[in-house]
């Protein structure tokens, strides 16, 4: 009789030790929420966006957090409604013991700035979406102008197969991007009308003639030994064009008189 009183309590003491706290965490749940906390990332540049943006983006979809129990409080949902926010890459969002609503969000990294022919601008991100332009704020990336074809609707990524022509301006500023010295050197991509790419330096009075978008890392690297061995030894503005279309080959074409400086 003792033997079976003793293992009863021992049952009844490890119900408590799992019930217990699966209790109070739903008793803590019925408390109110303590507030938001953001976490942003702009990755290194220039923030497109500010806390205060976040908040009121989710303001429009969702009420205020003040006096509202943590277990009315969708944290998936939240963390969705982040994701449609055009400068916004990556989100997450979760409540944490203190019943404090963390959200963590990764911003957008500008690529390129397209100018379009109506004049009107946008950006083109490193994820290939199409973001609207943040007033106000100058980056120092290429220039994306010319025959551009068309454009996703902001707030959308490109389709390599519907928009071909951006999405091999797009793989070549992603390229621009990785090496610190072409990175300083173009200052604009151009779209020919029949689809070809031009870069346009910031040093120099000539033009880049990269082609279509095959065999490019091969097209930059030709390139930047030309700078650094070819045009060491004398002034820059004794061309006109560079043409890197032809495989493993960079044709000059001079111009007629140029001025040294």
């Amino acid at each position: 009789m003792k033997k079976a009183l003793h293992i009863l309590v021992w049952v009844l003491l490890a119900g408590a030790v799992v019930l217990l706290p699966a209790f109070a965490a739903r008793e803590r749940a019925q408390l109110p929420c303590q507030g938001q906390v953001f976490s942003l990332d702009a990755g290194g540049q220039a923030a497109l966006l500010s806390t205060r943006d976040l908040e009121d983006f989710l303001l429009h979809r969702f009420d205020t957090l003040q006096g509202r129990a943590a277990t009315d409080i969708d944290p998936g949902a939240m963390e969705d409604w982040l994701k449609k926010h055009p400068y916004v890459l990556k989100a997450e969002a979760y409540m944490d013991m203190d019943r404090t609503l963390r959200l963590q969000v990764i911003q957008e990294q500008p690529l390129l700035r397209i100018f379009r022919a109506s004049g009107a601008s946008v950006y083109l991100s490193r994820s290939g979406r199409i973001m609207p332009l943040r007033e106000g704020l100058a980056l120092r990336i290429p220039i994306l102008s010319g025959y551009l074809g068309e454009l996703p609707v902001e707030g959308h990524s490109i389709d390599p197969q519907r928009h071909a022509r951006l999405a091999s301006a797009h793989r070549l500023g992603l390229l621009l991007e990785k090496d610190d010295f072409l990175r300083l050197l173009v200052s604009q991509i151009y779209i020919e009308p029949h689809g070809d790419l031009r870069m346009e330096p910031r040093i120099g009075k000539h033009s880049i003639i990269v082609g279509d978008s095959t065999g490019l890392e091969s097209k930059l690297e030709n390139l930047e030994a030309f700078y650094r061995q070819g045009l060491v030894r004398g002034p820059w503005d004794r061309y006109e064009l560079i043409n890197l279309k032809y495989k493993d080959q960079v044709v000059c074409t001079k111009r007629k008189t140029y001025e040294i400086i």
